[in-house]
Order: C-alpha cells, then sequence, then structure tokens
C-alpha cells in the first residue's frame, strides 16, 4: 500500500497528527478562546472600569508585579 499510494499514506497520517493536536476544540467544548480571557483579559479589563467609574484615568494596575502599566499598554483598551 505504501508504494502504490503515498499521497493517501501522506494524508492520513496528516489528518491523524492534526487530530491529536487540535483534539481539545474538535472532540471536545473547549477552544482556544478561554485560555487568555481568564487570566489577563478579564482582570485587566475589570481594572480599566473600575478606573473610569471612580473618575481617574486607569495608569497602572498596582496588584501586578509593583504596577503594570495600562495606559501605555494597547491591550489594555484604556482609550
Amino acid at each position: 500500500m505504501t508504494g502504490r499510494h503515498p499521497a493517501l499514506l501522506f494524508s492520513l497520517a496528516l489528518a491523524g497528527l492534526l487530530l491529536v493536536v487540535f483534539r481539545d476544540p474538535l472532540l471536545t467544548n473547549r477552544g482556544f478562546a478561554g485560555r487568555d480571557s481568564v487570566n489577563f483579559f478579564i482582570p485587566v479589563e475589570k481594572a480599566v472600569h473600575d478606573g473610569w467609574r471612580g473618575l481617574r484615568v486607569p495608569l497602572v494596575m498596582p496588584e501586578i508585579s509593583f504596577g503594570r502599566p495600562l495606559a501605555a499598554n494597547p491591550n489594555s483598551g484604556t482609550f
């Protein structure tokens, strides 16, 4: 079989590899998005909203690493 159909064997091997690597989003109800949201984006977004709600510009997030910059980070969405 390997001598007569190398493209079929390669396709099956590639499909098997992709199934192993991406088994969580393909076979379960897990996805890629929830991993970063909980650990990074939700606390940063809460700090930004709390800053604006308190009528101050959210410049830093003092709870992390002796102050993580919020206004200078484009991922925080401060402005």
